[in-house]
């Protein structure tokens, strides 16, 4: 278990040490990510910035993606979940819909000027992976970017999803796997909510150029 999700991402960083001084970037995922992610880019002397991602819920169960919407309107859903939940073209299209106006609003707060990531390194950060959606989302839009190599950069992680995630990313780090998953937090001791006030000063203090 972990104190909290800035102890998480210094704990990240010595596997991770390779790409310190580099022309690498860290990249978390708003809100909690970012915490990580900028302990990791001030242990390893990187710049920091977002990667917008924002989940779609699935229909009166807010805690369940059933996918997620990034960037350049970059959409990855669950193909699976959407199957088994039965959701009709119309719900599916309507909680998108809620998403990606989310996605927009974090998208003019977190990342007012665009990032050059092309030929980069970029260390993807989260604070933990439960379902994958957002993380996927992330990976497409960044291949979309040309970047160099991603490297997958977690504290936690359902076993499943990383079996999935494998294919998708060049490098990963992961310091725990866990089948009895439910959610992100339990795996904290601290794990309040993280304000937007708090990743705009982080993405501030580590700014990428």
């Amino acid at each position: 278990m972990f104190k909290n999700r800035a102890e998480a991402g210094l704990l990240l960083a010595p596997p991770l040490k390779q790409h310190a001084n580099t022309n690498s970037i860290v990249l978390g995922i708003p809100r909690g990510g970012v915490v990580t992610a900028a302990a990791v880019a001030e242990k390893l002397n990187l710049p920091l910035a977002a990667v917008v991602v924002k989940k779609i819920p699935a229909p009166h169960q807010s805690e369940l993606a059933i996918g997620a919407i990034g960037p350049a309107g970059t959409v990855y859903y669950n193909k699976d979940v959407i199957r088994n939940l039965g959701l009709s073209k119309k719900e599916l299209a309507k909680q998108a819909g809620i998403a990606r106006f989310q996605q927009q609003e974090y998208q003019e707060k977190f990342q007012s000027s665009p990032v050059r990531l092309k030929g980069k390194t970029v260390l993807l950060v989260d604070d933990g992976i439960a379902t994958g959606a957002t993380v996927l989302c992330a990976i497409a839009y960044l291949r979309r970017r040309n970047v160099d190599k991603i490297v997958l950069a977690v504290p936690v992680i359902h076993p499943d999803v990383m079996e999935v995630l494998l294919g998708q990313v060049d490098v990963y780090v992961v310091l725990e796997e866990s089948y009895a998953f439910a959610s992100v937090g339990q795996f904290y001791r601290e794990f309040e909510q993280v304000e937007e006030e708090e990743v705009v000063r982080l993405l501030g203090a580590y700014r990428a150029r």
